[in-house]
C-alpha cells in the first residue's frame, strides 16, 4: 500500500516471518475472497478486482524460484490494476449510494493518484543505474551478498578496482559462492595480487569445478609462475569442460609454442580459427610459428 524500503533485490536468507504475521496474511487473504464471493452479485466488480489481484500475484510470487530473489515486488504493477478496479468502482459505488456530490469521489480519486504519483517520483532515481540501485539495496537491507557481487562487478568495469575488491569479498564473506570467488579472482588479478587471486580461483572450484574459465585462469596464473605443467593441466581441464572456451585454447596454443611444442600448437590454434575466425591474436602466432620453422 506504501512504498517503503523497496530494492531490486532481497537476500532470501535474512527475510524471515513470523507465526502471526503468516496467519494474519493468510488470514486477511481468506477473508477477502470469502467476502469477494459471497458479495459478487451486490458488487461484482468487487470480485473482479479481486480475482485479478489474485491471478495477477501468481507469476510474481516466486513460488517456483527463478534465480535467487524471494520477492519481486517491482512486478507488482500487474496484479496492482485489481486493486485500482476495486478502488475506482467503490469511490463510485459509495458515492451513489451517499449525500456525496459527485466533486468528493472526484477530488479523492485525485489526491490519492497525485499522492501516488509524488512517490512513484520519489522511488525513480534508485533506479537511475547500477551504482544507485544496489546501493540502494545495501541501505535497505542486510547481508545483501547479491548486491555487493553486483556492485563489485560495476566497480570493476569502471576501473575501480579498489572499491570493486572491498565489495568482492565482503560478498564471498556473507555468502560463499562460486560466482562470487571467481569474480574476486579476477579483481585480485587485475591488482596483481596473484597469489590471493590463485587462492580466490581454488575456492571457486572447490564450490563448482565446473568453472572452466576459473581453470583457465589458473592456467595463466601457473604459466606467469613459471609452472608450465600446471598451466596445460588447468587449460586442458577448461577445454575438457568447456570445448568453446576460446580464451583457454589460444592460452594453451601460446603455452605449447613456447615450450617448443610447434605442431600442437597449430592444432589448437586452428581450432581457435575455426571458431574464431577474426582471432588476431591467434593469427599472429601461427605466422611466427611458421617463419621460425
Amino acid at each position: 500500500l506504501w512504498p517503503s524500503g523497496l530494492c531490486i533485490h532481497y537476500p532470501v536468507d535474512t527475510l524471515h516471518w513470523g507465526w502471526p504475521a503468516m496467519v494474519g496474511s493468510v488470514g486477511l487473504l481468506g477473508g477477502l475472497t470469502v467476502g469477494a464471493w459471497w458479495a459478487r452479485y451486490r458488487t461484482g466488480w468487487f470480485m473482479t478486482g479481486w480475482a485479478w489481484f489474485l491471478l495477477g500475484l501468481v507469476p510474481v510470487l516466486d513460488l517456483v524460484q527463478g534465480g535467487q530473489q524471494l520477492l519481486s515486488d517491482r512486478y507488482v504493477y500487474l496484479p496492482a490494476i485489481g486493486i485500482f478496479v476495486i478502488l475506482a468502482w467503490a469511490l463510485e459505488w459509495l458515492a451513489r449510494r451517499s449525500w456525496m456530490p459527485p466533486r468528493v469521489p472526484v477530488g479523492a480519486a485525485v489526491v490519492l493518484v497525485a499522492g501516488l504519483a509524488v512517490v512513484s517520483a520519489g522511488q525513480l532515481p534508485t533506479w537511475s543505474d547500477n551504482e544507485t540501485v544496489f546501493n540502494r539495496a545495501l541501505a535497505v537491507t542486510t547481508d545483501n551478498h547479491r548486491a555487493h557481487l553486483s556492485l563489485a562487478n560495476h566497480y570493476d568495469e569502471a576501473g575501480r578496482q579498489g572499491d570493486a575488491l572491498q565489495h568482492a569479498r565482503r560478498a564471498v564473506t556473507i555468502k560463499e559462492s562460486a560466482t562470487g570467488y571467481y569474480n574476486l579472482g579476477n579483481i585480485l588479478f587485475r591488482l596483481d595480487r596473484a597469489r590471493q587471486a590463485r587462492q580466490a580461483y581454488e575456492d571457486a572450484l572447490r564450490l563448482d569445478p565446473t568453472l572452466a574459465r576459473a581453470h583457465s585462469n589458473l592456467g595463466m596464473i601457473a604459466g606467469n609462475e613459471g609452472r608450465p605443467v600446471a598451466a596445460e593441466e588447468h587449460f586442458r581441464r577448461a577445454l575438457e569442460i568447456e570445448p568453446g572456451l576460446v580464451v583457454a585454447r589460444f592460452n594453451l596454443a601460446q603455452l605449447l609454442a613456447m615450450l617448443g611444442r610447434r605442431e600442437e600448437a597449430q592444432v589448437e590454434l586452428r581450432t581457435v580459427l575455426s571458431q574464431d575466425p577474426g582471432h588476431a591474436g591467434a593469427r599472429a602466432l601461427s605466422a611466427r610459428i611458421v617463419n621460425d620453422r
